[in-house]
């Protein structure tokens, strides 16, 4: 499946103070952050075009309605952050640390996540699309009510994850470590799994197998 990249140019603009460059402009482009603290801020709609964060650590943020495009966190850590009602597309996640991440109620397009530890995080309500999960932990992560079209997890753990209300169809969960996933018994048809998460699943429908 084709994922759309980040279009992120060269020279970026260097900043180190995020906030103050949120007030003065609310729409942000073409910046990049690094080896900054971004804490205790709560900013509603804003838009974020062509930024890259680098080895940037958020705590206890709250950013709604929030707007992205075009944007990169590598090596980032995100604790106690909510991003809600928003839209996100072209943006990637890459090796960061986001357990208990909040990605609630968004619009989620041409997103990837790779190499993150993303245990607790919690995606309910959004629309996700053109997306690929690869090599992340999604343990106990909650999907609730989602709306998922052309998206991939590769290699991941979603044990004890809830899926509840989410529509499995297309989904594929065989490279995927599934043990304790919630999901909704009608909403299963079109799933797919190896052997072993079958069986498993079976049992957990209720169904005897006998060899």
């Amino acid at each position: 499946m084709k994922i759309e990249q980040p279009r992120i140019i060269e020279n970026l603009f260097k900043s180190n103070h995020f906030l103050q460059s949120i007030e003065d402009d609310s729409y942000l482009e073409h910046r990049i952050f690094s080896h900054i603290n971004i804490n205790n801020i709560n900013i509603p709609s804003f838009h974020l075009n062509c930024v890259y964060f680098k080895n940037v650590h958020f705590e206890n943020c709250t950013f709604e309605n929030i707007d992205m495009i075009d944007v990169i966190f590598e090596n980032c850590e995100f604790t106690n952050v909510i991003f809600s009602d928003g839209s996100l597309h072209r943006t990637l996640f890459n090796n960061c640390r986001a357990m208990g991440i909040q990605l609630v109620d968004n619009v989620i397009k041409n997103i990837q996540m790779l190499n993150c530890n993303a245990r607790y995080s919690n995606m309910s309500g959004s629309k996700i699309q053109q997306t690929i999960f690869e090599n992340c932990n999604l343990e106990n992560s909650s999907h609730i009510h989602c709306n998922y079209k052309n998206t991939i997890f590769s290699n991941c753990n979603l044990n004890e994850s809830e899926f509840y209300n989410t529509n499995l169809n297309t989904l594929n969960f065989s490279s995927c470590s599934i043990d304790g996933i919630g999901i909704t018994q009608d909403l299963l048809k079109g799933v797919t799994m190896n052997s072993l998460q079958a069986l498993e699943m079976a049992k957990l429908l209720g169904i005897i197998v006998k060899d």
